[in-house]
């Protein structure tokens, strides 16, 4: 909804969907010192070699 001076205004408009709050973790930053865990990328390279070694058994046989 536009006004006669042309600015914007929110009324009659509703938040849509979940609004990051101030705890949540989507806003949390990383604190001194704190290291981020690389614990998905190990589970992605165990899964792709899971596969290869699957692939390649299956050609063996």
């Amino acid at each position: 909804m536009a006004k006669v001076d042309g600015s914007r205004t929110t009324e009659g408009f509703t938040a849509i969907g979940n609004a990051p709050t101030a705890n949540s973790r989507a806003t949390r930053l990383p604190q001194t010192g704190e290291q981020r865990t690389s614990l998905p990328v190990y589970g992605y390279v165990l899964l792709i070699l899971s596969v290869l070694g699957l692939v390649k058994r299956r050609r063996q046989d």
